[in-house]
């Protein structure tokens, strides 16, 4: 049987480096299989307008060792920078994310 489940991650303003959070699902019943998938993002500099060069929003998902039947964690990874070549402007934004997964009927 499928279920859905997703969220939205939200990314504060930030320099220096790619941004990394993770954000948990519970589901009804024990998973079986399941994947992230990527329903969109809103990212932009916070200082000032630049040309984007970089963007980078990526998924990964497994489960969680405390309850690894039902609940499934997302680790979004999330960057923007322009042709500078480093992360020294602020960005933020937001990531919604889905998660299908085959439950036990």
């Amino acid at each position: 049987m499928l279920e859905f489940q997703g969220g939205t991650i939200t990314f504060p303003s930030k320099t220096g480096s790619a941004q990394v959070l993770s954000s948990t699902e519970k589901f009804s019943k024990k998973v079986r299989i399941f994947d992230a998938y990527l329903k969109g993002y809103e990212i932009k500099f916070t200082t000032s307008e630049h040309p984007l060069h970089h963007i980078k929003v990526e998924l990964t998902a497994k489960r969680v060792s405390l309850h690894p039947d039902t609940d499934i964690e997302v680790t979004c990874t999330f960057g923007l920078r322009d042709r500078t070549g480093t992360f020294d402007d602020a960005f933020s934004g937001d990531v919604t994310y889905g998660i299908v997964a085959d439950v036990e009927p």
